[in-house]
């Protein structure tokens, strides 16, 4: 059981002490729900002793002191037959926190989202005891699903992997130049091009990434996270590797050392899903601690029947999502590596149809290096939004590049879903964080998944086996910002100065744009953050400059210190914008005023 989530709130909300939602839809669009098999087939491995059971929408199923009652007939004659058929089988809450905390939530996320959403008070888990086989569990989920008063019942299948920042003794090597995943596009997602943009995961809004999964080596030395992280206890360290290499790729520690991630600055956080009874539990504990622009990763798969499948497939799953999806939350999710076409009617129906069942997640496919064509392993199909790399990429953990000791183990050849989904989420952290440093405004989860399968570099041959774009952050950076594309720099060789005196310092401006483009360029001084100076206008720097494309431009900037300034250190910033004032790129010097 994991303790009590930390209360985190959008910055917007806690200037204001309250959260403003849109008005409800008066029509809220139907809630897709999984149909009821014939029969139930088990898949290999699945746990025999426990089921899931959904009541239906229209009837309040609620659980006192071990007790189940319901809010219309049909109950008793339910639990008759169980007890004849299951003696010693217990109901207990799937989702488990407090009943009022999900009321709540499913009203506000209707409210946000305009769809009607799954009460998620009426999931529950069926424990046997003693524990069946699964043909006799597979039964049971039968003659449960005969009931009226039963939406679902079903055995939930085995998940499974898709497949502290200073460098220790001896030194690690920098294999930054091969993480090519990061290059600019078509190589690449362009990850430069949102540090250009001043996003690097940390601004005035601090991003959390929970990355959803059963391990991790919390002291690696290229992470900067601790045991603390793991949000809900205890985890099995000896599976280690594959979430090692997932948070490397995500945020991997600009260290000089080793890797360093797409956005190496965000707040890495951690859920472990075999330390709780069913998966979806384990994404709700992720979103419990989550605000809306937050995001969490879900780096695993589940059997389906023919073969391995993204998590959305189980009907929990996909409930818990779309209502965290609703709050404001980014899901992001390994699209499994089945090689299924999730669009085959006879095998899937409607379950991967956007237009029927959307929980608001970002599916991922895997795609080959360079080419951006389908992995072979890869599922495929119209649900699936983008692609990341699906092998050969460098991270962090397995130690098949170089592994001194456990602490310092480093890959070239991670692959799969798995590798693939990181980028994406790296990707979809900078441009959520990017909107919100420049309009102050947060992207919805389905505004963050439309831009990351909108533009970007086009998957490779063949085009029958749908996965979508490699995202490309530079081109998302010019939709979200016009006029994007300046890299501004500052440089002076003076430490200190008297009051009265002046300073000299070198500005370079770059227009990395694919156009000749004109620059608004200003500047401002604070002491310790805070104050300006109180002559501004005694900061000369030119205010518009014209550059080629693809080239820079050298101009001087002049500090003209005033005679009665408070004595300290401070900050000159020199920003780079478009037409409208909106900077683009900044960089900042220190003067000490002594």
């Amino acid at each position: 059981m994991t303790t009590s989530p930390l209360l985190r709130l959008p910055l917007a909300a806690i200037a204001c002490g309250f959260i403003t939602l849109p008005a409800p839809a008066t029509t809220l669009l139907p809630r897709p729900t999984m149909p009821k098999p014939a029969l139930t087939r088990v898949a290999p491995g699945a746990d025999a002793g426990r089921i899931v059971v959904k009541f239906a929408e229209e009837v309040r199923v609620r659980i006192d002191r071990g007790e189940l009652s319901a809010s219309a007939p049909g109950l008793d004659r339910l639990l008759d037959e169980l007890a004849a058929a299951a003696p010693g089988a217990v109901f207990e809450r799937l989702f488990r926190r407090p009943e009022a905390s999900y009321d709540a939530e499913r009203r506000r996320g209707e409210a946000r989202s305009g769809r009607r959403l799954a009460d998620l008070n009426n999931y529950y888990l069926l424990w046997l005891d003693p524990p069946v086989s699964p043909e006799r569990a597979g039964a049971l989920c039968d003659l449960l699903n005969r009931h009226q008063l039963v939406e679902i019942a079903y055995l939930p299948a085995p998940a499974t992997d898709p497949d502290n920042c200073v460098d220790e003794s001896p030194t690690t090597p920098d294999w930054t130049a091969s993480q090519d995943y990061r290059d600019p596009a078509p190589q690449g997602i362009d990850a430069p091009a949102a540090w250009a943009a001043g996003v690097r995961g940390r601004g005035d809004r601090q991003l959390w990434v929970v990355d959803v999964e059963q391990g991790w080596n919390v002291e690696h030395e290229d992470l900067d996270i601790d045991i603390d992280d793991v949000l809900n206890g205890p985890y099995d360290n000896e599976k280690r590797d594959h979430g090692t290499a997932v948070l490397g790729e995500i945020a991997g520690c600009d260290s000089g050392f080793g890797m360093t991630g797409i956005v190496p600055d965000v707040t890495l956080k951690t859920v472990d899903w075999n330390s709780e009874p069913t998966i979806a539990e384990a994404f709700d504990i992720a979103a419990s601690y989550l605000a809306p622009g937050d995001i969490y990763l879900i780096e695993i798969q589940t059997w389906g029947g023919y073969g391995y499948l993204p998590m959305e497939y189980e009907q929990a799953n996909f409930d818990a999502i779309q209502a965290h999806t609703a709050q404001g939350i980014i899901v992001v999710e390994a699209g499994a590596n089945g090689s299924q076409n999730l669009d085959d009617p006879a095998r899937y129906g409607q379950l991967f149809d956007r237009d029927f069942r959307d929980s608001g997640a970002i599916l991922v496919g895997a795609g080959t290096p360079g080419a951006h064509s389908p992995e072979s392993f890869t599922n495929y199909g119209s649900r699936v939004d983008c692609q990341g790399y699906g092998s050969g990429v460098y991270s962090t953990g397995y130690g098949y590049l170089w592994e001194p000791e456990i602490d310092q183990a480093y890959t070239n050849s991670f692959n799969g879903t798995s590798s693939a989904s990181p980028i994406v989420t790296g990707a979809a952290a900078a441009i959520t964080l990017l909107n919100h440093e420049t309009t102050g405004r947060l992207l919805t989860p389905i505004e963050v998944r439309d831009l990351l399968s909108t533009y970007g570099t086009p998957q490779g041959a063949p085009l029958t086996k749908h996965i979508g774009v490699l995202p490309d952050l530079a081109e998302i950076t010019q939709h979200l910002l016009p006029g994007y594309g300046w890299i501004i720099e500052l440089e002076t060789a003076v430490e200190a100065v008297s009051p009265g005196g002046q300073v000299q310092a070198l500005l370079s401006l770059t227009n990395a744009g694919a156009a000749p483009a004109t620059a608004k360029v200003w500047a401002e001084a604070l002491l310790s953050g805070e104050d300006r100076w109180p002559a501004p206008r005694t900061i000369r720097v030119p205010r518009n400059v014209t550059v080629p494309a693809g080239s820079s431009a050298l101009r001087s900037l002049d500090v003209e210190v005033p005679p009665t300034v408070e004595l300290g250190t401070y900050i000159v910033t020199a920003f780079a914008g478009n037409d409208a004032g909106t900077p683009l790129s900044a960089s900042h010097i220190h003067v000490v005023v002594e």
